[in-house]
């Protein structure tokens, strides 16, 4: 379990949903679904609204290497992504990425800014997490995902379901 800055007194930010889509490569598209309107008002606070707007806030992700599920210990990385506005006009959506200003969607392509392999995920020691994958069938679980802003509660932590990427 991560560490969460905060204090009851704050607001809690909510999230609703984490979708990781993508199989071409390690290279995939993690999507969050936040419903909350006070939520969704302070990602976008001061944010002009448009596909790909770099809004407030970040979301750190916990990243477990399940290939060979079951070896003790699993190859674990934790990193923290800036968050996108999926779409001008759907509020509730959003993506991830490490960039640090808004991004020019042209294709599909654009949305899927998360690598599982970069080596900017960092082990529970803060070493390079070396969750590199080979072949066709690389498995990751994404969990213990969380979004943070200045004045909030961090939000509740939740999971994503397995998803298997091909790094041949």
């Amino acid at each position: 379990m991560f560490t969460q800055t905060g204090s009851g007194s704050l607001t809690q930010l909510n999230v609703d949903a984490i979708i990781v889509t993508g199989s071409d490569d390690e290279n995939v598209l993690i999507s969050l679904t936040i419903t909350d309107v006070p939520t969704q008002n302070a990602l976008l606070s001061g944010i002009t609204h448009a596909t790909g707007a770099k809004v407030n806030g970040t979301c750190t992700l916990k990243l477990m290497n399940a290939t060979e599920y079951g070896n003790e210990p699993a190859d674990v990385g934790i990193d923290t992504f800036n968050i996108f506005q999926l779409l001008s006009v759907s509020p509730q959506y959003f993506f991830l990425s490490l960039d640090a200003s808004n991004i020019t969607i042209s294709s599909s392509d654009d949305y899927e800014a998360v690598n599982f392999t970069a080596g900017t995920w960092l082990d529970p020691e803060g070493a390079d997490a070396a969750l590199g994958a080979t072949g066709s069938a690389a498995v990751f679980f994404v969990h213990d995902a969380f979004i943070e802003l200045d004045g909030y509660e961090a939000s509740n932590e939740i999971d994503a379901s397995l998803v298997a990427i091909d790094a041949a």
